[in-house]
């Protein structure tokens, strides 16, 4: 992976994330092909509102509130094996109900399941959603 701005801002995100990995697992064997944060980067043109990431399987919900033009939130959580379902965004966009999308993720094709994992979601302008893993260094 080429070090672009985005990844440069992305990889400042992670970094307490990567601080508090050591002391997570002292004694415990981390699971493998794990994720252990959840970025969401707002860069479409208006705030979003009640953001929040559902993960699949445990349920667990990760708030991020309003989003600004640019923002971005990370949630650290339990390190967890990749799931095999998809990550679901909730959000309010200009007064309008809430809506909901299930993000799938694919495994990028250099996966590594030794490696930790950030699911990474960028909010575009006109509807456009990505969801990709961007591997931690």
């Amino acid at each position: 992976m080429h070090l672009t701005k985005r990844n440069a801002r992305l990889l400042a995100l992670f970094a307490p994330t990567l601080l508090a990995g050591c002391s997570l697992f002292s004694g415990q064997e981390a699971p493998s092909a794990a994720f252990d944060s959840v970025v969401v980067q707002n860069d479409a043109s208006g705030s979003m509102h009640a953001v929040e990431v559902v993960i699949p399987g445990t349920g667990e919900t990760l708030p991020c509130g309003s989003m600004a033009p640019g923002d971005a939130c990370r949630q650290t959580i339990v390190p967890m094996e990749y799931p095999t379902e998809p990550l679901v965004l909730n959000w309010q966009y200009a007064g309008e109900g809430e809506r909901t999308i299930p993000l799938p993720i694919q495994k990028p094709a250099d996966f590594d399941a030794s490696a930790r994992y950030a699911a990474v979601i960028e909010i575009r302008s006109g509807g456009i959603f990505a969801a990709n893993w961007v591997r931690q260094p």
